[in-house]
């Protein structure tokens, strides 16, 4: 009786090492959370990456247009909204994160003389604080007590020489 307990459980034993079923089960449920995580954080990087380019062209936008328009109101009222938006009459935007940008405006930011330019002029300088929120990060932050950021600010700083009217 000894003998057939024993053969029985050898034969048991090699059968479970030997048994390939059900690897590829695991191999799924172990790296599919991998997967999905590798997803979420190349969503998050590809639209914050999106945010900044756009937010880059609409400062550079603003620099070039108050660069050659008159330094008073109502064009330094538009530059800001051209900043912040990319059109001079809305102030607001079409996105989220374009309501919370905050834009300075200095447009005698620096002089440079005729000593070591052929004229004397102006420049004009627009920097532009561009709240942006991490929205997989502040789903995160239900699992982890809150102690992941869920917000980034992005500085954009444009430069350009006033040419005037």
């Amino acid at each position: 009786v000894q003998m057939s307990v024993k053969i029985n459980i050898r034969r048991l034993r090699k059968n479970y090492i030997d048994d390939r079923r059900g690897t590829s089960t695991v191999e799924f449920v172990v790296g599919m959370p991998l997967l999905l995580l590798a997803m979420v954080f190349v969503f998050e990087f590809s639209s914050m990456f999106w945010a900044h380019h756009i937010a880059v062209n609409n400062v550079r936008s603003a620099v070039r247009f108050l660069s050659r328009a008159p330094l008073q109101e109502p064009y330094l009222s538009d530059a800001q909204n051209i900043a912040k938006t990319g059109n001079p009459n809305d102030s607001t935007g079409y996105y989220d994160w374009m309501a919370g940008v905050v834009v300075d405006i200095n447009e005698t930011y620096d002089t440079f003389s005729a000593a070591d330019f052929r004229t004397s002029g102006q420049i004009i300088r627009i920097e532009a604080q561009v709240p942006f929120a991490l929205n997989t990060f502040s789903m995160l932050n239900v699992f982890s007590g809150g102690s992941l950021g869920n917000s980034l600010t992005m500085s954009i700083v444009e430069e350009a020489r006033f040419i005037g009217e």
